[in-house]
């Protein structure tokens, strides 16, 4: 009568165990972005065209820790955070308020496949000639690590389940 109620082991090591390793491997693409120096990124010289802290016509686009630079010559419109709250992750330098339309600067960016096409959110650095306006902080180098140290407690956490045979 007790193997009536006898529950089987759930047969999911192996496919959490990949989706482990996937995140593992995130962290670590995140971290390498972090700490690749300037000239590894993609990078356009060229003429502001608008400079906002909204996107004209996307009602609820307003945010104080956002700005938006539009560029001649590059389809999307970069997105920038520059929160300076106490548990925002801020950029370790930023002068974006000193930019005006027509000013010559230089974005250091990754490209992404983003869920949204007309956005690039992966800015790393503004130059105007030689002077900085922009400097991403270590928010990148942070999510790395903690996703490094998040699968590391899974793995262990799958482990011990395995052991005690509550997953096969």
């Amino acid at each position: 009568m007790a193997d009536l109620y006898k529950k089987e082991p759930a047969q999911i090591f192996g496919r959490a165990l990949i989706g482990i390793v996937f995140i593992l491997f995130l962290g670590f693409d995140i971290i390498g972005r972090g700490n690749r120096d300037k000239e590894a990124f993609f990078h356009i010289t060229s003429h502001i065209t608008g400079i906002a802290d909204s996107i004209v016509g996307e009602p609820g686009s307003y945010n104080r820790k956002l700005r938006y630079i539009r560029m001649q010559g590059y389809p999307k419109t970069f997105e920038l955070f520059i929160g300076k709250d106490f548990s925002d992750f801020s950029p370790a330098f930023e002068q974006l308020d000193k930019l005006k339309a027509g000013d010559t600067i230089t974005v250091y960016f990754d490209e992404t496949k983003s869920s949204n096409p007309y956005l690039n959110r992966l800015v790393q650095f503004i130059n105007k000639g030689q002077t900085p306006y922009f400097i991403k902080g270590s928010r990148d180098i942070y999510v790395g690590y903690s996703a490094i140290v998040v699968c590391a407690g899974l793995v262990a956490y799958l482990l011990l389940l395995r052991k005690k045979g509550k997953i096969i």
